[in-house]
């Protein structure tokens, strides 16, 4: 059988890097290869830099049929942006929020990042803040994650330049006081780190951390749930395609994953 689609999510990374032609044959290639959706309230979602988040590439996007847009934010504060290394700063994130409004997109999600180094309280609250003013429809909280998929170097090239890391009574200040701020403003928590206005909740998220059957990722460091069975892929991409439960996936769907894998 034909498998049905909930919600297509392109993201973790930049798909807005991909010019017109080719996020049209993707989607083309989605389209046939997924042709069952499921029609009361399927999403179509991506991930976007504010920098990248054009008005073109916004266009395009809703041209393909995606409907909702998620911005790498990560601050509204300019020296966190700065200690982040990113190309961005506020302005770009208030101009891509109001360009992905005026595109036609009336799901929009804000990622913020929480406790890396050099972050205090002050400037988080200037971000929480920020991004209540924007009203977006779903805000997500990103503490920093170090380990499994990297961030040491990062953290070590920051202490040497003088920043250290929040402590932990710190940050969960910060949670906190983004959690209540949230809550006040008339959001609802929908996970631990992602508050949703009312109705707007978005069920890959809630499906996908809680493990449910069947969230299907492609890619290294997605995260598939499938007949049972939990994985993370590796964040390796030679790794990725060895891993074991992969290949078990891509057996149990060789119809609807050929285009992708070219098995057959």
């Amino acid at each position: 059988d034909q498998m049905s689609l909930q919600s297509i999510v392109l993201g973790g990374g930049t798909p807005t890097l991909l010019d017109a032609s080719q996020l049209a044959r993707l989607c083309t290639q989605i389209a046939a290869t997924f042709p069952n959706r499921i029609a009361d309230g399927f999403v179509a979602s991506f991930e976007t830099t504010p920098e990248l988040a054009t008005p073109e590439k916004l266009a395009a996007f809703r041209l393909a049929g995606f409907n909702r847009v998620s911005i790498g934010a990560q601050s509204l504060a300019d020296e966190d942006l700065l200690l982040l290394g990113r190309s961005h700063q506020r302005a770009d994130v208030l101009g891509s929020f109001r360009q992905s409004r005026e595109a036609g997109y009336d799901n929009i999600s804000l990622d913020l990042m929480l406790g890396f180094p050099g972050h205090v309280l002050s400037r988080w609250e200037e971000t929480v803040r920020g991004a209540i003013d924007l009203s977006p429809d779903n805000v997500s909280i990103n503490p920093l994650m170090v380990g499994y998929y990297g961030g040491s170097e990062y953290l070590e090239h920051l202490t040497r330049r003088g920043h250290c890391r929040p402590p932990f009574k710190e940050r969960t200040e910060m949670f906190r006081y983004a959690a209540d701020s949230l809550l006040a403003a008339g959001y609802e928590k929908v996970l631990n780190f992602v508050f949703s206005k009312p109705g707007q909740g978005f069920l890959y998220e809630r499906d996908a951390f809680a493990l449910l059957d069947n969230t299907v990722g492609f890619g290294a460091g997605a995260q598939s749930t499938l007949g049972g069975e939990v994985c993370i892929h590796f964040p390796i991409i030679s790794e990725y395609i060895r891993n074991p439960f992969m290949q078990r996936m891509v057996s149990k769907l060789r119809d609807q994953v050929r285009h992708f894998f070219r098995m057959g």
